[in-house]
């Protein structure tokens, strides 16, 4: 299909280098420019501290961020609602960082594999980052206000600290550190679950 912009049309499927520091490691401008890339992926940030804001605004600018609105136009095994054929993965399903980038494109890869195997594949848990982000980018977030998201803690459903050895729950300074365990112990607990059974339908 056709990536339809504001500032034009790229066919896809298409190859977009990241410049960071506006420039694409390893290559030169005239290398870049042989494979056909139509656009670059520029990280803001980098930008910033070189070649400095005002050098970019006299160069053109740079263009806003493209997602897409991932909870009204996805299911939640990633696949366009309206084109069933067609997964979405990474930066443009609305998140924020290369882990959850990455992370993005692992599960899209693992339902696609599934998919193809005719397997069942179910998304991972809510309590876990790659099923709290899934969910959040898939239907949690309000399509109305959606913009792309790191993994916190805030997406996950509510963990309660384990109790002291008094029975009592972690007060004062003990407490960030407390909740935040109980997030992750039960988040691996349950990514291992989730995992298990395609570990052992590989053996």
């Amino acid at each position: 299909g056709t990536l339809h912009t504001a500032h034009g049309e790229v066919p896809t499927p298409v190859f977009m280098p990241v410049g960071t520091a506006g420039t694409v490691k390893a290559m030169t401008a005239d290398a870049v420019r042989s494979t056909g890339a139509q656009l670059i992926l520029g990280n803001t940030y980098h930008l910033m501290l070189r070649p400095g804001a005002d050098r970019v605004e006299r160069l053109g600018g740079l263009h806003r961020n493209t997602f897409l609105n991932s909870p009204k136009l996805l299911d939640s095994v990633m696949r366009l609602k309206r084109e069933p054929r067609l997964r979405f993965a990474g930066q443009v399903t609305g998140v924020e960082g290369y882990v959850e980038s990455a992370a993005m494109g692992l599960l899209a890869g693992r339902f696609a594999a599934a998919e193809r195997l005719g397997a069942a594949l179910s998304p991972p848990p809510r309590t876990t980052a790659l099923g709290a982000l899934l969910a959040h980018i898939t239907g949690d977030a309000n399509a109305e206000t959606f913009q792309p998201m790191n993994v916190n803690f805030g997406l996950f459903p509510p963990a309660e600290p384990a109790l002291d050895e008094n029975g009592k729950r972690p007060r004062g300074k003990a407490k960030g550190p407390a909740r935040k365990r109980a997030y992750t112990s039960r988040a691996l607990t349950d990514l291992a679950v989730w995992l298990a059974p395609k570990a052992e339908a590989a053996e």
